[in-house]
Formats: C-alpha cells, sequence, structure tokens
C-alpha cells in the first residue's frame, strides 16, 4: 500500500520548500513526506486527474487530534466530494491557509504550494509502522 517514490517520479518542478528528497504514497491517492515526526500530506496527480475544477476545502484546525486513516479534510470539486486522509494518529500541526482563497492550487501544484496539511505523530511506534510499511 506504502512505497517511497523518488521526488522525479512525481513532477518534475517539485517545490523543496514542502518537499525534501522522498516521499511515500498513502492509499494510492496521497504523497507524504516525513521530516521527524511530522508528516506533510497532499493528493497526488493520480488522485486530481479525474477532477475538473475544485471549489473549495474544508481542512482540520490546527492543534485537532486526529486518528490514523480517517477522514480529516473534504475537497469539493465539480466532480464529487474528495475525502483526505491521514495515515497516522497524532495532532494537526500547520494547514495550508493559501488554500481557503484558492483551493484550485491543489490541483495546479499538488507536490508544492498545493499541500494540505501537517500532521505531527502522537505515538512512535504507529509512525516507524508507516514509515517502515510494515
Amino acid at each position: 500500500m506504502y512505497r517511497a517514490r523518488e521526488f522525479d517520479d512525481l513532477q518534475p518542478n517539485v517545490s523543496s520548500s514542502v518537499m525534501s528528497n522522498e516521499a511515500m504514497t498513502f492509499m494510492g491517492t496521497h504523497w507524504v513526506v516525513v521530516e521527524g515526526n511530522s508528516l506533510t500530506i497532499g493528493l497526488n496527480e493520480e488522485a486530481l486527474d479525474a477532477v475538473d475544477d475544485i471549489d473549495s476545502v474544508m481542512l482540520p484546525s490546527e492543534g485537532e487530534a486526529v486518528e490514523a486513516d480517517d477522514v480529516c479534510a473534504e475537497l469539493t470539486t465539480s466532480d464529487g466530494p474528495i475525502n483526505v486522509y491521514t495515515p497516522i494518529s497524532g495532532a494537526i500541526v500547520e494547514v495550508n491557509g493559501a488554500l481557503s482563497d484558492n483551493p484550485g492550487l491543489i490541483k495546479e501544484d499538488p507536490y508544492g504550494e498545493g499541500w494540505l496539511f501537517r500532521v505531527e505523530a502522537s505515538n512512535d511506534e504507529e509512525l516507524d509502522a508507516f514509515v517502515t510499511g510494515s
């Protein structure tokens, strides 16, 4: 279910401010970058290919507790809603506030300015299991 991918395989103009050298795929449609015990989460091109327009995004609140594999955000699109999940339990430490005014950034630059939120792991064992794919 999870596999590491080099950024060059994702998109040639990846923003280094959000991404480092490696991203993981979660649920086939989400990308995840692990930095210490924090994860940055976004949607990959495969998830967005069938979507014409993103009308709005409902992101979690900073400080909100989230559980692994639960829906914690939703995109409203011209083709129906897209649920966004978190791969680990923890707390939301940052959301991409720019998406409130311009949800189209998610489709325009999914691996850069279109990142969705960051979650800090509350369970090191859960984080290790996600990172190692076990």
